[in-house]
């Protein structure tokens, strides 16, 4: 191919591609942003899931921040921690993998959601790990996979399984 196609291949490009990519969104989704000084935590969003109440949440640097589509709440972990990874059951419970923490949101006295760390329920031997880069609902159990450890928490008792070797993703796949 000739420098001189190669040159007007790059302009027609450069000129026409994104009248046509702004093209074919119009009108298909309705988006708003919000920095981080409007929600009040860090600008790092790791993950994102919504309740059964049409609630958001959202896993960053801070904690957990709600949004119930007027106001913010920051939730933080038991830790202070990051929370990596977000995932909800049939129930519509959140459950949160943090840097060195596994938890879900229950709510208080008043309903206002907290987080509450189930890290006492794991063997003691097991308490200590690191990120929880991935947090999923299968059936009847939840499971908090790190580096090192696959945490299965089920019917409030904790099995945990050492990886050979550092594990950072997991996936879920299902019918």
């Amino acid at each position: 191919m000739s420098k001189t196609r190669i040159k007007i291949i790059a302009v027609f490009l450069l000129l026409f591609l994104p009248l046509w990519v702004h093209a074919q969104g119009q009108g298909k989704f309705f988006t708003q942003n919000f920095s981080p000084k409007v929600y009040r935590a860090a600008p790092q969003v790791w993950q994102i899931t919504q309740d059964i109440r049409g609630f958001i949440y959202f896993g960053t640097e801070d904690g957990v921040v709600e949004y119930d589509g007027v106001k913010w709440n920051l939730i933080r972990t038991a830790n202070k921690s990051t929370a990596f990874s977000l995932a909800k059951n049939d129930e519509g419970q959140i459950f949160v993998g943090a840097a060195g923490d596994i938890g879900y949101l229950a709510p208080d006295s008043v309903g206002n959601l907290k987080y509450i760390s189930l890290l006492e329920t794991l063997p003691e031997e097991d308490r200590e790990f690191g990120n929880v880069w991935s947090t999923h609902v299968l059936d009847d159990a939840i499971y908090f996979q790190t580096p090192q450890k696959v945490i299965r928490w089920k019917n409030g008792e904790a099995k945990v399984w050492n990886t050979p070797s550092a594990q950072n993703n997991s996936f879920l796949f299902s019918k």
